[in-house]
């Protein structure tokens, strides 16, 4: 006769019923924690390559969109650029163009040489394209210089004295001329908002300045100075014996030097000592 008080099989049943729902939770927690392991391992290689694919994108990225060019040009004794390229030129004994910057801005660009003058500029239909082009500079390789130009937004600094007779010195627009000069005769002209700074030594300078642009001879040991101003611009020169100065508008002459002055004025303009 079975004892109904005693547990018997039933209480047999629940425990294994127990221990297998138990087994499968710890089993369940054991893939969990792979699939966390295998997870974070994989975000962990993510994180690794990710910087070298970055890198091997920007150099992909670079090397389909800069480029080095160089071109061969003789014959010239002058320089004209214009637009944003900026030009450094230095002096040797023989000439070229190298062309450093922006793939699709070096394509658009030409360089000829129009009765002895090297012409740096963009091609005529460049500009209707109405694109912002990149970042392009002009290294160049001269033999001699007696005349820099430039027009519009770019630079043209020379590096190294340019020797001679004369020098012939412009900028039209915004731009910007750097140059070191031994020379008799120095004409400078800025017609804009430009500037031109000037250094070494030259018998008679003649600069004029219309708009706001700026001359800066501080550097420029001229014997004898002949300076006309129309507008708001400013010239800066030294002159050891003679300096005759036109000033037109609110621009003003600052020299240095011991030269005698005779200047004519018309405006607000002033002739002031540095």
């Amino acid at each position: 006769m079975q004892n109904d008080m005693c547990p018997g099989t039933p209480k047999k049943n629940e425990t294994a019923a127990t221990y297998w729902f138990l087994r499968r939770l710890i089993g369940k927690e054991h893939k969990k924690r792979n699939t966390m392991k295998r997870t974070l391992s994989s975000l962990g290689w993510l994180a690794l390559l990710l910087p070298i694919f970055s890198i091997g994108l920007v150099h992909a990225a670079t090397g389909l969109s800069a480029r080095d060019e160089t071109r061969d040009v003789t014959g010239f004794h002058a320089l004209a650029s214009g637009g944003s390229i900026n030009v450094e030129v230095r002096f040797g004994a023989s000439e070229s163009v190298r062309l450093e910057g922006d793939a699709a801005a070096i394509r658009e660009i030409e360089t000829i040489v129009e009765k002895g003058t090297l012409k740096i500029r963009y091609k005529k239909h460049a500009w209707k394209m109405g694109r912002n082009w990149g970042s392009v500079t002009a290294y160049v390789t001269a033999k001699r210089l007696d005349g820099v130009a430039q027009s519009g937004s770019g630079s043209i600094t020379v590096m190294g004295t340019i020797s001679g007779d004369e020098l012939n010195a412009s900028v039209s627009g915004s731009g910007r001329i750097a140059f070191a000069a031994n020379v008799q005769l120095c004409n400078a002209s800025v017609s804009g908002s430009g500037r031109i700074t000037a250094s070494g030594s030259a018998t008679e300078s003649n600069v004029s300045i219309s708009g706001s642009g700026r001359f800066d001879g501080r550097e420029l040991k001229s014997r004898s100075a002949n300076l006309k101003v129309s507008g708001s611009g400013n010239i800066m020169i030294h002159a050891d014996e003679r300096l005759e100065a036109s000033i037109s508008g609110s621009g003003n002459v600052h020299y240095s030097g011991n030269a005698q002055t005779n200047v004519r004025t018309s405006g607000s303009g002033r002739l002031r000592r540095i």
